[in-house]
């Protein structure tokens, strides 16, 4: 779940630094603390005989759901869900995390990341590690921090062993009609699958109690593994506000995961919290492109954009200037200013806070152009692309 650069980020300290911040915050925080990486933890042996059952159930589940889905034939494309997979299997496997809902004994699965096909932005957990990806997720993601993101999502799903803890509440379905069930869900409901006994409620569940407990339960289990893994936590945000935008501005693209996992006001903000909490700058612009300003370089010049929106060009006579502009920029996106925060100067600045973010000189002018009209112009498509940002993240919420 990649950095750009990020001048007074957190991700510039060295990673282990990094980790042995963000993970005493967690520490701190858990009601049921986070143990150290260092401690061999093991399963207590009054709880194996559950976990066990958990693995095996979970490959039968696996076996059953396979029979309606193809895996990828991208091997690129399980060959990066087993690269992030794996590192937050190892995480999980030695991280005693908080379960907020779900079972809070610690527990070893076999973890297993199966990337299958369809153009569905979609991902479920089934019980014993067994993980399943769509290629749609896969294409729809923009780093590999988001990934990262909805990798640990659904690892903490598996952990905390969701699915026993639903079936305990839910005791009308039995074992074997739930891998049924749950394929009707996250398979789109074909197969004939919508009629079996137990999938109304099961689903209504899934899709209710499921996505107010177990969601934001998975929401902070990821996050904690996340702040020990080599990937920004932000990838976890940036992904569901992406997904809110999407779902609202209707796009014609099959958003199975927002049906089965909806983003709410109330995780988007738990995020947020638990970021700031930990000390996680939210720097948008190092986990997605959506939020990112990049230059382009065309004919002799360099286009700044933000997102697919174009903002301004710069000469193209000192590329370190236009990197030293995208980067201030990206500061400036970062911090999501209101639009009358920012502000054209006479001098031809762009003004945010009554301090230039940028300043442009005479070589960035087109012909006859004067500098204040450089910096008013160049205002109007900054303000253009705060109010698409405040759109997308409000969309979340």
């Amino acid at each position: 779940m990649s950095a750009l650069f990020a001048a007074a980020s957190l991700t510039l300290l060295p990673t282990t630094l990094r980790t042995e911040m963000l993970v005493q915050w967690a520490w701190q925080q858990a009601d049921t603390p986070v143990q150290q990486a260092q401690t061999t933890l093991k399963v207590d042996p009054k709880f194996q005989p559950e976990v066990d059952k958990d693995i095996e159930l979970g490959k039968q589940y696996a076996a059953e759901v396979l029979k309606e889905e193809k895996p990828t034939s991208k091997p690129e494309y399980q060959a990066r869900a087993d690269r992030i997979g794996s590192e937050f299997a190892d995480i999980a496997n030695r991280t005693h995390a908080k379960v907020t809902w779900g079972d809070r004994r610690f527990a070893i699965f076999p973890y297993k990341f199966t990337v299958i096909q369809g153009k569905d932005i979609n991902a479920f957990s089934l019980p014993g590690g067994q993980i399943f990806i769509y290629e749609g997720l896969m294409d729809y993601v923009e780093s590999d921090d988001e990934l990262a993101g909805v990798v640990s999502h659904e690892v903490a799903h598996a952990a905390f062993r969701h699915v026993a803890t639903l079936r305990k509440q839910q005791d009308k379905v039995s074992l074997m009609q739930i891998p049924f069930i749950l394929a009707a869900l996250f398979s789109r409901g074909q197969g004939g699958l919508e009629g079996l006994i137990g999938v109304q409620m099961l689903g209504q569940a899934l899709t209710s109690g499921w996505s107010v407990a177990a969601e934001e339960s998975a929401d902070y289990g990821g996050f904690q593994y996340m702040v020990q893994s080599s990937y920004n936590p932000t990838g976890i945000l940036t992904f569901m506000e992406r997904l809110a935008r999407d779902e609202r501005t209707f796009l014609g693209i099959n958003l199975g995961i927002y049906r089965t996992h909806p983003p709410s006001r109330e995780r988007a903000a738990s995020l947020t919290n638990y970021m700031s909490k930990a000390g996680v700058p939210l720097r948008r612009s190092l986990v997605t492109t959506s939020f990112r300003v990049v230059a382009t370089e065309d004919k002799g010049a360099y286009r700044l954009k933000f997102g697919k929106t174009n903002l301004f060009a710069l000469s193209g006579k000192d590329p370190a200037r236009v990197q030293e502009a995208v980067s201030r920029l990206n500061m400036m996106f970062d911090s999501t200013p209101a639009m009358f925060e920012v502000k054209a100067s006479e001098d031809g600045s762009l003004m945010y806070h009554g301090r230039p973010v940028w300043t442009f000189t005479a070589s960035d002018l087109d012909q006859n152009q004067t500098l204040k009209a450089k910096a008013q112009d160049a205002l109007k498509s900054v303000k253009e692309c705060l109010y698409i940002l405040s759109f997308q993240i409000k969309s979340a919420k």
